[in-house]
């Protein structure tokens, strides 16, 4: 990014506090994720709304509604991938483990995609 670039310009005038966001708070990981992706991909919906005082609630909203998904998604992941009945502790704990982790890449993957500035052709 040059220093003349728009997006500087963008995180120039971004209050510090929404940058820093997550960690003053101390958000859960949804909001977390959702604060560094939208860093990444669209600061400028940031700067909008920690002006207008609504970057707080807007992100205890995706938790809350990626929280919901995740669960959804982690038991659909378990139906689909049946783990044996006889399955000692630490293989359950690692198949419980995979299907967490499977879930939030695809969350997280689909939240980028949500996120990105249509580029033109």
């Amino acid at each position: 990014m040059s220093l003349n670039s728009e997006m500087h310009e963008v995180y120039l005038s971004m209050p510090m506090e929404a940058g820093l966001m997550p960690e003053l708070k101390g958000l859960p990981f949804w909001a977390r994720m959702t604060h560094e992706i939208m860093m990444a991909e669209d600061p400028a919906k940031i700067t909008v709304l920690a002006k207008a005082g609504k970057l707080e609630r807007f992100l205890k909203q995706k938790q809350e509604a990626l929280s919901v998904q995740a669960r959804k998604m982690e038991r659909e992941w378990r139906k689909l991938n049946p783990l044996e009945a006889d399955a000692d502790y630490l293989r359950r704990s690692i198949w419980m483990n995979h299907g967490k982790q499977a879930v939030r890449e695809q969350l997280i993957s689909e939240l980028a995609k949500s996120f990105k500035t249509p580029t033109e052709h």
